[in-house]
């Protein structure tokens, strides 16, 4: 199934009101990249093609997508929707950067809480191999006390501006097995 970063991002947030799904699709939604000729364009760490880092920037954006994160099955893809655009603008991962990063990660593991608050589905080893896998940390504690406040919140910040025209180009998605 084809679907840009928009489509993307509604069909996980439609997976509250389904928690055995989303416990299901959490690390489990393989992206492939379909390239100008219609085929699918391999996934290579090191040469990664300017439009799927976009594409993934996308799915990482601080305020837009950051949930997405959680859901993709390669953690190659993964680690590039958190840090893409910093490849992309080329900088050195200094201190300013990790911190950044630190920053993504821990903006996502909020919304991640957010979306599977009232579901029964446990976001806590989600976000802990992502803190893992990315190399920070931050305290459990204080996230879940920052959680704590984004739920009394009469707006959520991570609906603020879902729909933009940075959409970007469609990709195959498919579900597998965890």
């Amino acid at each position: 199934m084809a679907a840009t970063a928009t489509e993307l991002f509604d069909m996980i947030l439609v997976l509250q009101h389904y928690p055995d799904i989303l416990d299901q699709m959490l690390c489990n939604i393989d992206l492939q990249f379909i390239g100008k000729d219609g085929n699918v364009d391999s996934i290579k760490e090191k040469s990664l093609p300017r439009y799927q880092l976009e594409f993934l920037c996308l799915l990482g954006a601080p305020i837009v997508f950051p949930v997405c994160t959680f859901f993709l099955k390669n953690p190659l893809l993964r680690r590039m929707a958190i840090k893409g655009d910093l490849i992309l603008k080329h900088r050195n991962f200094g201190i300013r950067a990790q911190r950044t990063i630190t920053d993504r990660v821990y903006n996502s593991s909020r919304h991640l809480l957010y979306l599977c608050y009232g579901t029964g589905v446990n976001p806590r080893p989600h976000i802990e191999a992502l803190m893992q896998m990315m190399e920070i940390e931050f305290s459990y504690n204080a996230l879940l006390t920052d959680h704590a406040s984004d739920i009394n919140e009469p707006h959520f910040p991570m609906f603020k501006s879902l729909f933009n025209n940075e959409a970007g180009p469609p990709v195959e998605i498919t579900f597998g097995q965890n």
